[in-house]
């Protein structure tokens, strides 16, 4: 079974099915979850129940435009802004290497990504993320991700690092370096809230901007305190507070 004619939009994706063991003909199918990746998500649930059921591909189908996105995972926010706002939990080099290159597809202007990397974990991965979002980006935005015992800017510049050096920690050797790292296109900004609204503010019609790494948590965990966060409120506050309020 193999995905072909894959189109990739803000509602979710469109794509045709083929595979003589599977199907008689090729299939047209919508899946109204954000992320190219999905169909392949669908894709594999669909081979399951079909063998656990004894259902032929064509039958399950009709279900998929039924499916309903889970919170913080490619969660899209319009109030009626100009630009797309999306929410996903990607926080590791892998999941970012899933969601990015769809999103860059698709993307009629800049990608400005926020997001960080959790305190008190793998180092290693820090500055991977770091150069796989300046592949993608045009602008990034470094911010707190439950820094825990660690000083919020000493990991901080541990990502921008690999913003600023994409070769040295990317295998995207192939791909455009969008993000150049300099004073206008790298920022660290600790406190998220704050990241969102910058983000927000640099974003012109046509762009996306990304907020990764929190989707559905409800803190921001401190040394000494854990803050009370929800990146999809904080977000929608952030764009009533611009006077985006439809939806």
């Amino acid at each position: 079974l193999e995905a072909v004619e894959i189109n990739s939009t803000p509602k979710g994706n469109f794509a045709k099915l083929r595979g003589n063991d599977f199907l008689d003909s090729p299939l047209s199918i919508f899946v109204p979850l954000p992320g190219a990746f999905n169909i392949y998500n669908v894709m594999a649930a669909f081979l399951i129940v079909s063998k656990i059921l004894k259902k032929r591909i064509t039958e399950l189908a009709v279900f998929a435009e039924r499916l309903i996105p889970v919170k913080g995972r490619m969660t899209e926010i319009d109030k009626g802004q100009p630009f797309e706002v999306l929410v996903d939990y990607a926080h590791t080099p892998s999941s970012f290497k899933t969601i990015y290159p769809s999103i860059r597809d698709r993307a009629e202007g800049k990608i400005i990504s926020v997001f960080g990397s959790g305190g008190n974990r793998d180092i290693q991965k820090r500055p991977q993320q770091g150069a796989i979002a300046a592949h993608y980006s045009e602008i990034i935005i470094l911010t707190d991700e439950d820094p825990r015992d660690e000083n919020s800017i000493t990991l901080l510049e541990m990502i921008a690092e690999g913003c600023r050096n994409p070769l040295k920690y990317s295998a995207l050797r192939g791909t455009e370096l969008h993000c150049k790292a300099d004073k206008d296109s790298l920022f660290l900004i600790p406190d998220r809230p704050t990241a969102v609204r910058k983000a927000f503010s640099l974003a012109q019609k046509g762009d996306i901007v990304l907020l990764l790494g929190k989707a559905h948590e409800n803190s921001i965990i401190y040394s000494d305190y854990c803050m009370p966060y929800d990146e999809i409120t904080e977000a929608t506050t952030a764009l009533e507070e611009m006077g985006y309020k439809e939806g």
